[in-house]
């Protein structure tokens, strides 16, 4: 194999999240080349063909960022009616209309469930939009 052929091997592997150490074994066994210039070729063509890969690999990627962030909304939603539901069952209650205070002491004592769903559903949400950044930055060139 020439360097070509290995380039456009390790691209078509790596496209489909193939183990870079077992690649270069591979190819080490295939070729007879040591380890250290197989390792420098797979590298190279990482660094080369980065937008390659990551635009091979974004439909499944986007497919994952998707069903995470519909989760994380869901989450979220969720636990912001249970929130709501917590602070209406503490206003109903005949005692003076609720005030700051009363309604923070509703949501910790109460509410903490609520709260930690919207949280985790923010953090999903917010690590999927994270997580497809590269995805974005080699569809749109940047």
């Amino acid at each position: 194999m020439n360097d070509d052929e290995l380039a456009a091997y390790f691209v078509h592997h790596l496209s489909a999240y193939d183990n870079p150490n077992d690649l270069i074994l591979e190819v080490c066994e295939k070729t007879g080349r040591s380890w250290m210039d197989v390792q420098a070729i797979l590298e190279r063509v990482q660094a080369e063909h980065e937008r390659d890969i990551t635009l091979r690999q974004s439909p499944m990627l986007a497919i994952a960022a998707i069903g995470i962030c519909l989760g994380g909304l869901t989450i979220a939603t969720y636990s912001v009616s249970i929130l709501i539901e917590t602070l209406q069952s503490y206003s109903g209650m005949e005692v003076s209309p609720l005030e700051i205070t009363d309604a923070l002491q509703a949501l910790i004592s109460g509410g903490y469930i609520g709260i930690g769903g919207l949280m985790f559903g923010a953090a999903m949400v917010l690590g999927s939009i994270i997580g497809m950044r590269k995805v974005w930055a080699a569809i749109l060139k940047l």
